[in-house]
């Protein structure tokens, strides 16, 4: 018998601080990823091993930027970047979720 694997979403918002710098405006597309991430995970991925982390890009800015993402927000699928600076596409999110578990 085969054990699934997990899947980590991980998602960087536009938020946090950093040393004196602080980030004090919301991202519209930050939070429409949010709200989509939720969706997927309250419906279509509902009992399957998905997990979603979420964590502000300004104090994880250096994790961010060594995986390649440089723009928030930051959606990583298994540390791996699937998409930055825009809202993912949901059937391509699917579809690599489905493939890597």
């Amino acid at each position: 018998m085969t054990k699934k694997k997990t899947v980590r979403l991980t998602l960087y918002r536009y938020a946090g601080k950093f040393l004196f710098f602080r980030i004090k405006n919301r991202c519209r597309e930050c939070d429409l990823t949010y709200a989509i991430l939720q969706q997927l995970m309250n419906e279509q991925l509902k009992g399957k091993s998905v997990s979603l982390r979420i964590f502000p890009w300004l104090d994880n800015w250096w994790k961010v930027i060594l995986r390649g993402g440089w723009h928030a927000p930051i959606l990583t699928v298994n540390k791996r970047v699937f998409s930055q600076g825009r809202v993912p596409d949901i059937p391509a999110l699917l579809s690599k979720i489905g493939k890597t578990s």
